[in-house]
């Protein structure tokens, strides 16, 4: 900043002793003036261009490039000359504005501009590097295409129709006394988005021009109120994606809990296999004990059924383990979509409700049948396995 300021001293000190400026950024300097700036441009080391004669003085392209400095003679020349590529390099340098002044344009992340030595603010330098912005960022987004011809932009909307906006001179309103910093932000954040917000911004772009009568204004009302058009379309905006993510998480959770329906059916199925299970065991149990005879056989078939009802019993257990896992799931799957939809707490509840009802009841009825196979074999057990062969 030392050095910068060092180098806008002597820029200022040739500005003060110069007649006029040219759009080269060549000085043309008072005669009685011009061994005197030369004398002191060389005591301070700033080379200047020998071919020049009379009471021209340039200073040397090394000079700027080597402090980092993009001169303008004035912002005319400014407006004319800059691209948003000279933005970031260099810090920009308006010579001939105010005759005590000149303007420094900053390439700090966000762009400040003063008068250097008075420190007053200045909006035109960056007002105008945001419009340039907004011309060739934003615009192409919402401006269905230009009428190079007649130099007009062309929305088209299919609830408004057609709307011509006749372009306007960016320069005349980069010089009001207002910031289009904040405008700028505004279209930051709505250029961050998805697709979608484009045709809701134009309708309230036609909707809020179509009411002037002055269609050569309607570019500079634009500007003037894009900032309110923005904000405005970002919260409509908001509220459609409320709505629209509203839709696609109830979806979302109906085919969530058709998953966990096929889960339960799934289960169901087994479990009601097991149940018809139970008559077919137990009359395949009885029958095969009146038809044998020899006490070693009827001790090797009850230890057998024994063994069948202990992995039957094992498997309706895992059967509950699982219904316990879908119970789970279906907690954590209703938990995350209250965090989406924390409104919606009774739908989900309701939703979810029947299921953990049904989980329920299958974990209730293979505990049947396992108490069921349990009594089965105990029966069978004390009725058979010591009983002698003539007691039956």
């Amino acid at each position: 900043m030392e050095n910068l300021n060092k180098v806008i001293n002597i820029l200022l000190t040739i500005k003060k002793a110069s007649i006029s400026i040219n759009d080269d950024a060549v000085f043309y300097i008072h005669k009685d003036k011009v061994d005197e700036i030369k004398k002191y441009l060389s005591e301070n080391g700033v080379e200047i261009n020998d071919i020049l004669h009379g009471d021209q003085i340039e200073i040397e392209r090394s000079f700027y490039i080597q402090n980092n400095i993009q001169p303008y003679k004035d912002f005319k020349n400014y407006f004319n000359r800059f691209e948003l590529s000279d933005f970031g390099g260099r810090t920009i340098i308006i010579l001939q504005e105010g005759e005590q002044d000149t303007v420094v344009f900053n390439n700090n992340e966000i762009p400040t501009s003063y008068f250097f030595q008075s420190g007053k603010q200045d909006f035109k330098a960056p007002n105008y590097y945001f419009l340039k912005k907004i011309i060739e960022i934003f615009f192409p987004r919402i401006v269905d295409y230009i009428d190079s011809t007649h130099n007009k932009y062309i929305l088209l909307s299919p609830e408004c129709g057609k709307f011509e906006i006749p372009a306007g001179n960016i320069s005349e309103i980069a010089g009001i006394e207002k910031s289009l910093e904040d405008t700028y932000k505004a279209i930051e954040k709505i250029l961050s988005f998805q697709k979608g917000w484009e045709p809701i911004i134009k309708n309230r772009i036609i909707r809020g021009l179509e009411v002037y009568t002055k269609p050569e204004e309607y570019f500079y009302w634009l500007i003037g109120n894009l900032e309110q058009f923005v904000t405005t379309t970002i919260r409509d905006y908001d509220v459609f994606s409320a709505s629209h993510n509203h839709e696609t998480i109830l979806e979302r959770y109906e085919h969530e809990k058709d998953i966990f329906s096929d889960k339960i059916r799934t289960v169901l199925e087994r479990v009601s296999t097991n149940l018809l299970s139970i008559p077919i065991t137990f009359s395949v149990a009885l029958f095969g004990l009146r038809e044998i005879n020899e006490k070693w056989l009827i001790n090797i078939f009850i230890i057998a059924l024994f063994v069948f009802v202990f992995f039957s019993c094992s498997i309706q257990g895992l059967f509950i383990m699982e219904l316990n896992i879908i119970r789970k799931e279906i907690h954590a799957k209703k938990d995350y979509f209250l965090k989406l939809l924390p409104t919606l707490n009774d739908y989900f509840n309701n939703i979810s409700k029947p299921q953990l009802q049904k989980i329920t009841l299958l974990q209730v009825l293979t505990g049947l049948i396992i108490v069921a196979f349990i009594f089965l074999c105990y029966y069978l057990i004390c009725n058979y396995i010591n009983s002698p062969i003539k007691d039956r």
